[in-house]
């Protein structure tokens, strides 16, 4: 998503916080007062931004949820298999959580406890496992 494209989104936010969604002549008139347009489209990025400030100083509240992902992503090809085919078991039924703590506890299972992270896992245990997921697989499809 461009950055503008994402102050555009602040600004509908900020819309419904401050609820201008159900008043459309309010809405335009303060954009018009602000910056001389009736429409975020026709805004540049300090247009944008000018509307936005104005937003928050009326009350309105932008929190930037950020990512969400808990760990960062596999380094190695082989271990972001291992999580792909993960997701595609749970998709099919084949496990009940496809959460990476889940992925992990399984991990531990198989390596008999010689491995406490899928992104430890060696290139010898992790085609052993890729192995495994897909046979899994292909029992329940």
């Amino acid at each position: 998503m461009s950055i503008r494209n994402t102050l555009i989104a602040k600004v509908k936010i900020g819309c419904k916080q401050l609820d201008l969604t159900d008043d459309r002549e309010a809405y335009e008139a303060m954009l018009h007062n602000l910056t001389g347009k009736i429409s975020c489209s026709k805004m540049g990025i300090k247009e944008l931004e000018k509307v936005i400030r104005h937003m928050e100083s009326r009350g309105a509240v932008f929190t930037n949820k950020g990512n969400k992902r808990k760990h960062s992503k596999a380094s190695k090809a082989q271990v972001r298999m291992v999580f792909g085919l993960w997701t595609e078991l749970y998709e099919l039924g084949g496990v009940d959580d496809p959460s990476r703590d889940a992925l992990t506890a399984w991990v531990r299972r198989m390596t008999d406890n010689s491995c406490d992270d899928p992104d430890w896992l060696t290139p010898a245990q992790s085609q052993q496992l890729v192995e495994s997921l897909k046979q899994w697989i292909a029992r329940i499809s």
